[in-house]
């Protein structure tokens, strides 16, 4: 269930009263009707653009569980009176030669997650690089709220779901990277540096901001800030993870009021690629037809992902910057904007004190559709009659 203009005809036939439906304003309004400056859903893809009542997720490490379960959702669509499929998405997993999880562009993904149970937390202390600088530990409270359609609303929560179709356009970012190196005059391993400074990683996870090379990957780390770094040397203010999470150093807020709009989520890749991603060819790229499907799992949609759109990535003034330092400019991975991109101030050397300035990358990615949707417990669809 997702738009309000559905919600008579979503809800109707699972019986659910009107005072239990989820009053998440975001959510009512559905994303087609949000301020996030994406394309208009005319132009997204078919099966988008018509109201979406719900979503099913299906998904298994193995393709032949995978296969049946999804073999058996759809039995019990054809048996149900009056539900209709309007679209599939099917997704691909991309690793990269350490293991790890990457998206199209090449890059590691995910590497940064909000963690929410004991295990994962002391893990994340324990085995991995620790968690002196960034406390990855968040509490339930900013990823699920009381089901209130459930029998007993305080035993029983859900969550807002956003999912969004974000199309890749491989060649032109890689060929961007390159442009840019060029342009910063970066040669030999350092190029590598033109691409880290419009993610905020290199591709293999390693964070911008604690080294000026990549390599540090067992695993990828996610114990750092932006404290050494607050002038954007080592990494621009413009790369992405710095502006989706600012840890600390957006200005505008304390990192208590930060952490309000992490959210958790996941990238899951779809299309098919004929070639490597990270082989060191442009030639042989997609320009189309592949890309990321985004999820996120959030406790308040306007607070936690739309926050982080709107306010953050789409912002050429986030974070707030030193004097005569110029706009931060937009997350140059994610961000959109109606307005031609401003020119982006990069560090001439790692750490230095000359700053660059030169042309914005061009756009690489577009939303080609997604909605808001909100998953209740086990408990409410247990009461169903």
């Amino acid at each position: 269930m997702s738009e309000s203009a559905s919600r008579a005809t979503a809800t109707r036939p699972l019986q659910v009263p009107d005072p239990t439906i989820p009053q998440d304003g975001s959510f009512l309004a559905g994303m087609k009707n949000a301020a996030l400056n994406d394309p208009a859903p005319a132009n997204w893809d078919p099966h988008f653009r018509d109201v979406i009542d719900a979503v099913i997720l299906v998904g298994d490490q193995m393709s032949g569980p995978r296969t049946r379960a999804l073999a058996a959702v759809h039995q019990l669509i054809q048996a149900a009176h009056g539900v209709q499929i309007l679209g599939e998405e099917k997704g691909h997993g991309l690793h990269n030669k350490n293991g790890d999880g990457i998206e199209h562009f090449g890059y590691v993904d995910g590497a940064s997650q909000p963690l929410f149970l004991t295990e994962e937390i002391n893990d994340e202390r324990l085995t991995a690089n620790g968690t002196s600088n960034w406390d990855p530990a968040f509490g339930l409270n900013r990823v699920i709220i009381p089901d209130t359609s459930a029998p007993d609303p305080t035993r029983h929560f859900g969550s807002y779901f956003v999912f969004r179709k974000l199309e890749q356009n491989v060649k032109l970012f890689k060929k961007q990277e390159k442009a840019l190196a060029k342009r910063l005059h970066l040669r030999g391993d350092d190029a590598e540096r033109a691409g880290a400074m419009l993610v905020g990683r290199f591709e293999d996870g390693t964070p911008l901001t604690t080294q000026f090379t990549d390599g540090n990957h067992h695993p990828v780390p996610n114990d750092f800030n932006y404290d050494s770094d607050p002038d954007g040397a080592k990494c621009p203010f413009f790369g992405h993870i710095r502006k989706v999470n600012p840890r600390g150093s957006g200005g505008f807020e304390p990192v208590e009021g930060e952490r309000l709009h992490i959210m958790a989520r996941c990238g899951q890749t779809y299309g098919v690629r004929t070639d490597q991603p990270n082989d060191g060819r442009i030639d042989n790229k997609p320009s189309k037809d592949v890309g990321l499907l985004f999820m996120a799992f959030n406790a308040n949609i306007a607070q936690q992902f739309e926050f982080a759109q709107g306010t953050w990535a789409n912002n050429p003034g986030f974070p707030r910057v030193p004097a005569g330092a110029g706009s931060p400019g937009l997350d140059l991975v994610i961000g959109q904007s109606p307005n031609p991109r401003p020119d982006i101030h990069c560090p001439a050397q790692w750490g230095g004190s000359t700053m660059t300035t030169t042309t914005a990358p061009p756009q690489a990615v577009t939303m080609k559709g997604g909605e808001y949707f909100f998953m209740p417990s086990l408990a409410f669809f247990r009461s169903l009659p």
